[in-house]
């Protein structure tokens, strides 16, 4: 077997080798052929930097070359530390991934994301841009460009906030599909979200981003969401505890709702909330007078 597939094969599992053969075809055109331990890199610039200097240049294409040498691994460190989270989430997404739809992943759709992607450093953001790309391998052409562009400019801050937000979710399943659909109220509940750190210029920022979208009914007023015949929700996705909705078949919540590019980001990167969160959302949903049925 090819060593690359080799390679692949460590973090993937026991995956078929036509998908990783597929899968390695994809990343290695893009030059990741290697996941770059620490020691290589230095390694790396050290050597470059010597035979650098043995070519005799003038002073001033020696030193440009020198410098521009190490942007250029730490761009190729970010996107194989990338690669690596997205090897990692495919582990547990075997079941999903095919020799065809790997094959079926838009060329244009990678050049933009690996052109983004090497320029971010920061662990927290790279663990999101790991998540989106497992996600489009999964489900090629679930992630729209334009969130490719929002992720580019998105700060620290503002991925914390919306990461917050994702975790107060409810799951509507639609044809065993799991959605996230926006719950709690950030504008009633003002003393719980400031806890969280959010408030409503962090909503204001998310929303000029892309992330978010406003409905133009007021700043308190609801929007109600329509349940479809035999539709169910649950608070987490693991279907333990069941919303049972009103006679009214209306679910309320706030002015602001996941944009397209929000919602595709939500899908990929939310899990099971924790159990403080959870307990608050419970609190919630019994006052605007939902029942509970717990399995």
């Amino acid at each position: 077997m090819d060593p690359i597939i080799t390679g692949f094969l460590t973090f993937i599992g026991a995956a078929s080798t036509q998908v990783l053969a597929a899968l390695a075809g994809k990343l290695i055109d893009r030059g990741l052929s290697n996941i770059y331990t620490e020691e290589a890199v230095r390694q790396s610039i050290s050597n470059y930097t010597e035979r650098i200097k043995q070519f005799g240049y003038d002073p001033i294409t020696e030193s440009i070359l020198i410098s521009e040498y190490p942007l250029v691994v730490k761009k190729q460190k970010n996107k194989n530390n990338i690669v690596k989270i997205a090897l990692e989430e495919l582990k547990e997404q075997q079941h999903l991934l095919s020799e065809e739809k790997i094959k079926s992943i838009d060329e244009d759709w990678l050049n933009m994301y690996f052109d983004a992607a090497e320029k971010t450093s920061k662990a927290e953001t790279q663990y999101i841009w790991g998540r989106l790309l497992a996600g489009e391998f999964t489900n090629p052409g679930s992630v729209p460009k334009t969130l490719i562009h929002i992720l580019s400019i998105i700060e620290k801050e503002q991925a914390r906030a919306f990461v917050e937000i994702c975790k107060h979710c409810i799951y509507s399943l639609n044809e065993d599909i799991l959605n996230p659909v926006y719950f709690c109220d950030i504008f009633i509940d003002k003393e719980y979200w400031s806890y969280k750190g959010i408030d409503i210029s962090t909503i204001s920022e998310l929303e000029s981003i892309g992330l978010l979208k406003h409905f133009s009914h007021g700043l308190f007023n609801h929007v109600c969401f329509e349940i479809g015949e035999n539709e169910k929700f649950y608070l987490n996705q693991n279907r333990s505890i069941e919303l049972i909705i009103p006679k009214d078949k209306q679910i309320a919540f706030g002015d602001y709702d996941f944009s397209t590019p929000g919602f595709a980001l939500c899908k990929i990167i939310i899990k099971d909330i924790e159990p403080e969160i959870e307990e608050h959302i419970k609190i919630d949903a019994i006052k605007k007078g939902f029942k509970l049925l717990q399995y």
